[in-house]
């Protein structure tokens, strides 16, 4: 299976040919994430209240941020204190903070967005991981996403939430969200 490649568009696929791949093993197969937001059953926001312990009946904005890993980024602590404190000056949104990954400085960004979260408790919430069923639901309700989680680029278009895009994370993967947009619009979704 190692040999056998499945990009999600056809600039993927040319630049795995470019790289060498044998061009029969290279099949463009459209987004595959797409895939699960149309088959996987959603949870209702009552169900997504009940499961995460969070009152989410009320307008909430899903944020997931990982620390930028590009060498002139700059200290993880500063980029999510910048997060932070924009998200203390937003009222009317209740925030839904998910975990961050396990990059270099991803416990520090992880452990600074659960002390916002405890620190705010009637306006942010703190969840590890949502997992796939729990963070597409979440998604699907919310009246925003935020962060540089590739989902912000990738996924959103397909619920048509608005996305903010924090940092250069995405910068190489904003043409996706663009591509899915138009690919959405000729398909009828």
């Amino acid at each position: 299976m190692a040999t056998v490649h499945f990009p999600s568009c056809a600039d993927s696929a040319a630049r795995l040919v470019r790289m060498g791949e044998a061009p029969d093993t290279v099949f463009c197969v459209g987004g595959l994430g797409d895939e699960n937001i149309r088959t996987l059953p959603k949870m209702s926001r009552e169900e997504l209240c009940k499961s995460t312990g969070l009152d989410l009946m009320q307008p909430f904005a899903l944020v997931t941020y990982h620390p930028e890993t590009a060498p002139d980024a700059g200290s993880p602590a500063v980029q999510v204190q910048a997060l932070c404190d924009a998200m203390a000056a937003v009222d009317g949104v209740f925030w839904l903070i998910t975990g961050s990954n396990a990059d270099a400085g991803g416990q520090v960004c992880t452990a600074m967005m659960q002390t916002f979260a405890a620190a705010h408790p009637d306006r942010a919430g703190f969840v590890q991981s949502l997992g796939l069923r729990r963070y597409l639901s979440a998604m699907d309700c919310a009246a925003l996403v935020a962060g540089n989680s590739s989902s912000g680029v990738v996924e959103t278009p397909t619920f048509k939430v608005p996305t903010v895009s924090i940092g250069r994370r995405q910068a190489g993967a904003r043409h996706l969200r663009e591509r899915a947009l138009l690919r959405r619009r000729r398909v009828g979704h």
